[in-house]
């Protein structure tokens, strides 16, 4: 968690976190407590809260990258892969959601797909001058490849399914058809 003038990042898993943290910092923010940390583990919001969504489809094929660096896995994720990850780690995938800062009073939403930008207008909103994002610890493997070749109809099924709420809310969709 981190406080710059009269906003707080709250931090979220894979979504461009450490390079909101990075630009936070290099404008004089502070750190004021663990990365991923927010009010729910007691730790008082400044001022205007801030914190990245991303689709979820694409934040899972992030996760699956994640969960799979040392094995080698090729797409489509599997539909058992999904059931078994996110009932091993129901913290990161609660049912209906998994974007636990939103429901902070006031939240402010910067959206991964087009970050720099949202970034940018909160920046100049609150007196500071736009910075560079430097993205950390983007996957080589991925190559930028788009999430949908990920993905079969099953468990793009699965993912829209289990966090349909929060997916209607933030306006999310699958595009296009499973598999590209």
């Amino acid at each position: 968690m981190y406080v710059l003038g009269e906003m707080t990042l709250l931090s979220m898993e894979r979504t461009a976190s450490r390079a909101v943290r990075d630009a936070f910092l290099a404008l004089g923010g502070k750190q004021v407590a663990p990365h991923h940390e927010g009010p729910q583990q007691g730790h008082e919001v400044v001022g205007v809260p801030v914190t990245v969504v991303r689709n979820h489809w694409d934040i899972v094929v992030s996760h699956w990258y994640n969960a799979k660096m040392n094995e080698r896995a090729d797409p489509p994720i599997s539909y058992r892969w999904l059931a078994y990850h996110f009932m091993q780690n129901r913290a990161l995938f609660p049912a209906g959601g998994m974007y636990r800062f939103l429901e902070v009073p006031g939240i402010h939403v910067l959206r991964y797909e087009t970050l720099q930008d949202d970034l940018d207008g909160l920046l100049l909103a609150h007196g500071y001058e736009p910075i560079a994002l430097e993205w950390v610890g983007e996957s080589e493997e991925r190559q930028r490849r788009h999430y949908r070749e990920y993905y079969n109809d099953l468990s793009a099924a699965f993912v829209g399914w289990a966090f349909r709420p929060e997916i209607l809310a933030l306006g999310y969709r699958f595009e296009g058809p499973p598999g590209g």
